[in-house]
């Protein structure tokens, strides 16, 4: 089965496994694409708090449009 999970809005950051660490990616950020492997996200929300998902792998894409993650 496929699970489609989406968070929209404002975060002061994300936290992300990345397949050579763990790494955050904030508002002022440099556009960057990377390979993520298993672990925790944290969103740190501007409003709402943090927010935990756990994944297996992935890819994400950062850029002045938002970041963007297909994760399992």
């Amino acid at each position: 089965p496929v699970t489609i999970r989406r968070h929209s809005g404002q975060a002061r950051s994300v936290m992300l496994p990345g397949v050579l660490g763990e790494f955050e990616v904030g508002e002022d950020h440099a556009p960057i694409m990377s390979l993520l492997t298993k672990g925790k996200v944290l969103i740190q929300g501007q409003q709402e708090g943090n927010k935990f998902v756990i994944i297996e792998q992935g890819v994400m894409r950062f850029d002045e449009a938002g970041l963007y993650a297909v994760v399992e």
